[in-house]
């Protein structure tokens, strides 16, 4: 079922989508925008006073762990605004009144029904950690470099892993081959890009794969990065976990070799769209698939 959002609600959303996207070009316009965002999301009452207040406390701890140089009050207080975030992600934190726009659909009969929601608690993580780590957004150069001779071996490799997490999923029968796109595709993709894709990238390549690269071998990095993302999506069970984290793979491979999010942020969302197109989604329903 589509519930069509309200006026307002509309425009809540398209200044959200407004400043996740402005945060690429320009920082200090996008925090100006997710403001205002803020403001009419309240006067909608999609986010109460308690996600207002508990959004400043968050982001005043992600500026003060930027600011503060001794690092005995840095690392905890950093631990402890990406505890916070995961929090928002999981939509933990009390005052947000996510937009359900898709409730229990179907892509189609042996597809398991799900709910898609306008999400404000998770795309405020992006500004957390742009707080946190104001270059976040930047490119800052590749964090595993190769000779010019072995980037197209390199576009081969990526191409491959491309095609087996779709095999993966399908040999552990998640899902099904389904040459179909639904009716509500477009609202699918716009929110799938620049809401899931543009915030879990930034997470877990731009903020913890980076940093970690940082301080051990990228490769190590890389691989820390992709499993900690497999168990993020721990809700789908374990063969999901495992199909997840080898996405996790290839999205932070994109990343360390190009040194560019938006690649990742790319590859991300041509998986899940190519998921969408030809095959069941998001998983098979096997009580549906085996009556």
């Amino acid at each position: 079922m589509f519930h069509t959002p309200d006026l307002i609600e509309s425009f809540a959303f398209s200044l959200l989508l407004a400043s996740l996207l402005s945060a690429f070009i320009h920082t200090k316009a996008s925090f100006g925008l997710f403001f205002v965002t803020l403001m009419v999301a309240f006067l909608g009452e999609i986010v109460g006073v308690e996600a207002l207040v508990s959004l400043a406390v968050i982001m005043s701890l992600a500026h003060f762990a930027h600011r503060i140089s001794a690092a005995k009050f840095r690392y905890p207080i950093t631990a402890i605004t990406l505890i916070a975030c995961i929090v928002l992600a999981a939509h933990q934190v009390p005052g947000f009144n996510n937009l359900l726009v898709l409730e229990q659909v179907q892509k189609s009969s042996n597809s398991l029904p799900f709910d898609l929601y306008f999400n404000f608690d998770k795309s405020a993580v992006l500004f957390v950690l742009l707080l946190l780590s104001p270059a976040l957004l930047q490119n800052n150069g590749a964090l595993i470099t190769v000779g010019e001779k072995y980037q197209t071996k390199l576009r081969a490799v990526f191409i491959l892993l491309f095609s087996l997490i779709l095999a993966s999923a399908w040999s552990l029968e998640l899902i099904m081959l389904h040459l179909h796109l639904p009716s509500w595709w477009w609202i699918f993709a716009i929110n799938n890009l620049v809401v899931t894709c543009v915030v879990e990238e930034a997470f877990f390549r731009g903020y913890i794969q980076s940093k970690l690269s940082a301080l051990i071998n990228p490769y190590y990095a890389l691989l820390i990065s992709s499993v900690l993302f497999g168990i993020a999506h721990f809700a789908g069970g374990m063969e999901y976990m495992l199909v997840a984290t080898l996405a996790g793979v290839l999205y932070g491979a994109v990343y360390a070799f190009t040194g560019k999010l938006y690649w990742a942020i790319i590859t991300h969302f041509l998986i899940n769209f190519v998921h969408l197109a030809l095959f069941t989604y998001p998983i098979v329903h096997h009580s549906v698939e085996h009556m």
